[in-house]
């Protein structure tokens, strides 16, 4: 388990993201997290408001989670690090949840929501 959860300045938090289904989310993704280079893992997004594309965000049921600090010897290593620590997570929180890692380079992070069906 790696020790810490951090978040990251100006991220957003409101009060429905301290919900029991939400901090699920966080205690999955502590649990599940590979190696980091600071022994963290960072929250980078919560809420955020209604852009052009559809998101949980607004609505405070998702968390994007960090990347860039996974322990690697190359970016397609992070990355691949990266899709199997949301293969895990998604293992771990079960069918109300999506869990996927998106993005390229710099930008590569795990997207995580609560969206029971």
């Amino acid at each position: 388990m790696t020790p810490d959860l951090r978040i990251k300045d100006g991220v957003i938090l409101r009060a429905a993201h301290f919900r029991h289904h939400m901090i699920e989310i966080h205690l999955a993704a502590l649990k599940t997290a590979p190696p980091t280079t600071d022994d963290s893992v960072w929250v980078t997004d919560a809420w955020r408001p209604t852009d052009f594309l559809p998101s949980l965000h607004a609505r405070c049921l998702a968390f994007d989670y960090r990347c860039r600090n996974i322990n690697a010897l190359s970016e397609q290593s992070r990355e691949d690090k990266g899709r199997a620590w949301a293969v895990r997570m998604r293992d771990e929180l079960g069918d109300d949840y999506d869990v996927v890692a998106h993005g390229v380079l710099d930008t590569f992070h795990i997207h995580a929501e609560f969206d029971p069906r």
